[in-house]
């Protein structure tokens, strides 16, 4: 079975990422002469601890971090800095609009520098030479300013961090050194809480953020610039238990097992909040069943291009990937089950399953594809999260990945950040970072 690739329209800039290996010291056999009592005791004592070390070591793969403070070292934050090309510029500075960035007043190390100021996506991007300084925010308001911008923090603020750069190191007491300009990219994130303390910002409890591999394999791209093939089948489709708290208009219904558990999830909260009477209407669909859909839709209204703003043409439907549900209440797809309590509380709700509104009113510019109140997409959370957070479809979810490289959200708990390796074009999840 093929598996489907990552949206290769966007072209990336090839980068060299190091992947770290956290390594662990094996056992020594160590020959103790007794000599007295004492040393001998230290000795077992010393022996213990590193065996406890080693024990406790991290044993994930860190990529494109090269520590020279250990990943997730909290580090002392209160004045972090930024060494670029041997100049200094003090975060708290920068965060506190006292350093000039655009409207050509931005002078010193940051002279000649491309500055974005995004209050939507509530971005800080800086270019500069072959490096980039990035910055989202999270929990406060990004206002432009006629020559920076100003934060308005809520509480448990926090931003993170990305830097690459040809040379990056992570330097004690919250220094960050890098050259700007050079063959070659290595990167450093982290996360830091904010506050407003008088009117100023200050920056808090600043760390290193680690990722282990976790590679999401549900956030790519069906549509008609990424089609899947005729005889893509996807992996772990299973049938969807009778147990799952919906309706199936048809037998045999099937999902990607990953997609079965959001839902049978998201079911169960449903009818725990009084809201049932949901129906699977259209699940996993092969090609061959996408065709047949497709030339009957021509029939009806006459062209080709009439029917692929209704019907998805083979290779193009979300449904033949095995994570898209259309749900309905009576078996009929309308607009109207956006009034109803089902599409109502799929629209609140749907996305702390993992599933997104595939298909709003509001983007059917960009979407290429009619309003479909009804057709829901699995993508796993975060990503669902930071998708309905930002109000983003998943068109833009990948535009700004590619702008931007990585994208952070902060729940109740946690903070997670999704960065894109531009060597393998797929998207890497942090640990989840505790907040406060």
């Amino acid at each position: 079975m093929s598996k489907p690739t990552v949206d290769k329209n966007f072209s990336q800039k090839n980068t060299n990422f190091r992947y770290v290996f956290w390594e662990t010291n094996g056992g020594r056999t160590m020959e103790v002469k007794r000599r007295n009592t004492l040393f001998a005791f230290a000795a077992a004592l010393l022996f213990i601890l590193l065996g406890s070390a080693n024990a406790y070591a991290p044993d994930i793969v860190n990529q494109w971090q090269e520590p020279a403070v250990a990943g997730n070292e909290r580090a002392d934050s209160n004045n972090p800095k930024l060494i670029i090309d041997g100049e200094t510029i003090d975060l708290g500075s920068l965060l506190n609009s006292e350093i000039p960035l655009h409207n050509g007043q931005a002078s010193g190390v940051l002279q000649g520098s491309t500055v974005e100021i995004n209050s939507q996506e509530k971005r800080l991007h800086i270019i500069l030479n072959d490096s980039a300084i990035s910055m989202q925010f999270m929990n406060t308001a990004v206002d432009k300013t006629e020559s920076s911008f100003r934060l308005r923090p809520s509480n448990l603020a926090q931003a993170a961090l990305v830097i690459t750069a040809p040379q990056v190191d992570v330097i004690a007491n919250s220094q960050v050194d890098l050259i700007t300009e050079g063959p070659g990219e290595k990167q450093v994130c982290f996360i830091m809480d904010l506050k407003d303390q008088n009117g100023k910002i200050a920056i808090g409890n600043m760390r290193r953020v680690s990722f282990p591999g976790k590679i999401a394999g549900f956030v790519f791209l069906v549509n008609d610039q990424n089609r899947l093939g005729e005889n893509y089948i996807p992996e772990n489709l299973i049938p969807i238990p009778r147990e799952v708290q919906a309706n199936q208009s048809k037998a045999d219904m099937q999902l990607v097992e990953e997609a079965v558990n959001g839902l049978a999830k998201m079911m169960e909260q449903a009818k725990r909040d009084g809201v049932g009477g949901f129906i699977l209407t259209s699940t996993y669909r092969p090609y061959s069943y996408q065709s047949m859909l497709f030339n009957r839709k021509i029939k009806q209204v006459g062209s080709e291009e009439k029917a692929a703003q209704i019907v998805a043409r083979p290779g193009t439907s979300e449904h033949q990937s095995g994570l898209a549900i259309d749900f309905s209440t009576n078996g009929t797809l309308s607009d109207n089950f956006a009034n109803t309590s089902q599409g109502n509380w799929l629209r609140q709700n749907a996305w702390k399953y993992g599933f997104i509104l595939r298909y709003p009113a509001d983007k059917t510019g960009i979407t290429k594809i009619i309003y479909e109140p009804w057709h829901y997409r699995y993508v796993g959370y975060p990503y669902s999260k930071i998708m309905y957070d930002r109000n983003i479809c998943l068109e833009e979810f990948y535009t700004n990945m590619n702008k931007y490289g990585f994208y952070a959200v902060a729940d109740s708990n946690h903070v997670y950040l999704a960065i894109l390796n531009q060597r393998d074009q797929k998207i890497y999840l942090s640990e989840p970072v505790p907040r406060g």
